[in-house]
């Protein structure tokens, strides 16, 4: 994600572009602790999907390329409390390699809110 994202969402929020309803940013969050939480918070951002495929650091990893399963729940734990307006949703693709960790992963979220 840009550095510049912050500031480009609220620069949306304060313009005639504005959304009407819904503003939504989709992220894997493994950069989310880069981007000012305040400007996200004040642009109205009214969603975060975030891309998560499975509760298991090792499973997550190989779906997601590496990605660093610890880092993103602490990124979206960190956006939650700073954020708490904002509804955070997991966005899943479910294959043959997750199916049976689909159940853990819908825990995990309940149990973050």
């Amino acid at each position: 994600m840009d550095k510049r994202l912050a500031d480009m969402v609220l620069m949306i929020a304060e313009s005639p572009a504005k959304p009407a309803c819904h503003s939504i940013l989709q992220t894997n969050g493994i950069l989310l602790h880069r981007h000012d939480h305040d400007k996200l918070r004040r642009s109205g951002l009214t969603r975060l999907s975030v891309s998560m495929d499975a509760i298991d650091p090792a499973l997550q990893k190989d779906l997601r390329n590496g990605t660093s399963l610890e880092k993103v729940l602490r990124n979206v734990r960190e956006f939650m409390h700073e954020c708490p307006q904002t509804r955070v949703e997991f966005i899943t693709t479910v294959t043959s390699t997750n199916i049976d960790k689909v159940d853990d992963l819908i825990a995990a979220g309940l149990e973050m809110g």
